[in-house]
């Protein structure tokens, strides 16, 4: 957003409300307080927002269980010999959180497809691909076939969860996951992801994929939303429910 190009000085008589849901890697603009303090209202992923949308990126409590995408253990297993167990699709190659170098280094030690502009290393052939591939039936059902998805945020802000998690939990595509410190208060059950805070290096980190990789048994843990439909966590569903604002209103 271009605060230059706003009617300064507001008028007192009018009132301004600020609806956004980018990380400060986007609009830095915006941490700055003075630049905040310019509106009356807002509706941020910040939970001090006055109209806060911690789960703007997550439709409904369907999305989580929906087996619409799902492709099972087996079917992954069966396929290991034509795709790499991991998924990397981004073309923001420019972040806050250093995603680019870190997924540098596991490459070193697993195989990783990215399809993304940043560290291309494999083509996707979609001729019918939509304009807004983010939501594309055929790239999804591309995505879901892998078994581990790396969804780490341009920025880590205590609030901001966005799309590229919860698109692996919609897909049943295990989330590799780095950004929000409070990412536990959201996930569907304790284990629906892998956090790289529990890794201290990228290394480790490739043991455990591989140890997963190896147990079928282990590795549905991190399913059971899907496997079973079950989502243990009270907040995230009270959330969905009781959330004040409606998606599509604040999309339009």
């Amino acid at each position: 957003m271009d605060i230059d190009r706003l009617p300064l000085p507001r008028e007192n008589k009018t009132i301004w409300a600020l609806f956004h849901e980018e990380s400060p890697r986007n609009t830095p603009i915006f941490m700055h307080e003075k630049a905040l303090n310019l509106f009356n209202f807002s509706s941020t992923f910040n939970k001090n927002s006055d109209v806060p949308i911690p789960l703007y990126h997550l439709e409904s409590l369907d999305a989580v269980t929906t087996t619409r995408y799902f492709v099972n253990t087996s079917i992954k297993n069966s396929i290991l010999n034509e795709i790499s167990p991991i998924v990397f699709f981004q073309s923001n190659c420019y972040t806050f959180t250093g995603r680019d170098e870190y997924v540098t280094t596991l490459m070193k030690y697993i195989k990783v497809d990215s399809y993304g502009l940043c560290l291309h290393n494999k083509d996707i052939d979609l001729p019918t691909l939509s304009k807004n591939p983010l939501v594309d039936d055929e790239l999804m059902n591309v995505l879901a076939k892998y078994k581990f998805m790396i969804a780490i945020e341009n920025a880590a802000c205590i609030d901001y969860v966005t799309e590229k998690f919860w698109r692996a939990i919609e897909l049943g595509v295990v989330p590799i996951y780095y950004g929000s410190p409070l990412i536990r208060d959201w996930l569907p059950n304790n284990k629906s992801a892998i956090l790289l805070e529990d890794f201290p290096t990228p290394k480790l980190l490739s043991q455990y994929l591989r140890y997963l990789l190896q147990n079928n048994s282990a590795y549905e843990e991190y399913l059971e939303h899907k496997t079973l439909g079950i989502i243990s966590n009270r907040k995230l569903s009270d959330e969905i429910s009781a959330r004040e604002y409606d998606k599509t209103l604040l999309i339009t």
